[in-house]
């Protein structure tokens, strides 16, 4: 039993990480975390680093576990 609670509790961190990463990029906010340029982590890597940047900078983390829709289309990883 312990071992199916911590593989739900790793997908759960996992689809925030990627929902974090998707707000980040429909919030315009990469250049925080990010080259300006162009887009060169992935959905997860994006989540992860605004959690660091956020820890860093004493921001509010809500855990959101939402999609956000696509403003336009984004090459990311």
């Amino acid at each position: 039993m312990p071992l199916s609670r911590m593989l739900i509790a790793a997908c759960l961190a996992y689809l925030w990480m990627i929902s974090l990463g998707l707000w980040v990029i429909a919030e315009s906010k990469t250049g925080l975390i990010d080259r300006t340029d162009r887009i060169d982590k992935s959905l997860f890597r994006l989540g992860l680093d605004w959690i660091k940047y956020a820890f860093r900078q004493n921001l509010e983390i809500v855990p959101i576990f939402q999609f956000q829709p696509a403003i336009s289309t984004v090459n990311v990883r």
